[in-house]
This record gives C-alpha cells, structure tokens and sequence, in this order.
C-alpha cells in the first residue's frame, strides 16, 4: 500500500450506486464510485477523476451529489496484470478515498483540524489494512 496521500479538489459529477462483486456470499466486496472533476465550467476540456470507496465506507459517499464541490484527499494504487494468453503486461490504477469533505475553500482550518463542512474520514485506521 502507498504512504502517498494526495489531494483532490473538484466538482462532483456523479455517485455511482454501490456495487457488490465477489463469488463470495458469505463476504461480498462493495466498492462505490465518485467522479469529481477539477477543471472550470465550460472548460475545452473536462477532468472526470474517479474515487472508489470500498466496505462499509461506501454509505459515506450517500450524502454528496452532482454539483457539490468537495476535497479528497486519496491513495493513488497501481497494480499490474499479464495475459496468461498473450503474456502481455498491462497496468490499471485506481484512487481510494481516504477523507472527503464539502469543500469550503479553507485550507488554514483543515490543516488545524477544524471541519468547516461536511466530512468523512473513510480510512479509520489507514496502517491496519490488510494490503
């Protein structure tokens, strides 16, 4: 897992509804979708960034919709994968949500520790992951 926190701050798109994947019925795998993109209304070219949230973190994406503007901070992971047929390797990544709050532009007070807005942390307890 990457120690590599990062910083997104955009306009929310959509929240996609959460998807269970997995064989397993016994412990099924939800993973939950948001598109935020950062670039100005009206730009020649939009940003769409996609940020899953996974568990029982998914519910806290319930509360955003298209048009909110929030700050994510997030978990870049990348992972790579052969063809068994082709031998090929291709690589995929994906961002994990790790806080998301309304952003109201106020830097100061997030580095402080204060919520000037609606906020989820979504990893409780980032180093006690089991990946």
């Amino acid at each position: 897992m990457s120690d590599s926190k990062c910083v997104f701050v955009g306009r929310v798109v959509t929240v996609e509804k959460t998807e269970t994947l997995g064989k397993n019925p016994e412990r099924p795998f939800r993973k939950r979708v948001i598109v935020v993109d950062d670039a100005e209304d009206g730009a020649k070219y939009p940003n769409p960034v996609p940020f899953e949230a996974t568990g029982d973190k998914c519910d806290f994406l319930d509360k955003y919709k298209a048009g909110d503007v929030v700050r994510i901070e997030f978990y870049p992971n990348g992972r790579a994968w052969e063809d068994p047929k082709t031998k090929r390797t291709r690589y995929f990544s994906s961002n994990r949500i790790g806080f998301i709050k309304i952003d109201d532009g106020d830097d100061a007070a997030q580095a402080d520790g204060a919520d000037g807005g609606q906020s989820d942390t979504v990893d409780d307890d980032i180093d006690n992951m089991p990946f």
